[in-house]
């Protein structure tokens, strides 16, 4: 699988398990559901590109309507330390 989409997989598999088992958010399910969510996953970038990379998906989802909702998953960030990303 490539690392993309075991990133989306596994970000999938924690909304479901803990985000919508767990009722965290009560508007995760109805968007998961309709897939209304847009996953981009981003490597290896520094602060500044996570920070442009936020910026544009805020732009994304102001223009178009085919999501509700946004996640972006850096799954090489925060590992040594979770509190960091805090």
């Amino acid at each position: 699988m490539e690392m993309e989409q075991k990133a989306i997989r596994i970000t999938q598999n924690w909304i479901e398990r803990w985000i919508i088992a767990h009722q965290v958010c009560p508007f995760a399910s109805k968007v998961y559901r309709l897939e209304q969510i847009h996953y981009r996953v981003l490597r290896e970038v520094s602060f500044e590109q996570k920070l442009l990379a936020v910026q544009q998906m805020l732009q994304i989802l102001d223009e178009q309507k085919q999501w509700d909702t946004a996640l972006l998953i850096f799954p090489q960030s925060f590992q040594n330390n979770f509190l960091d990303y805090l």
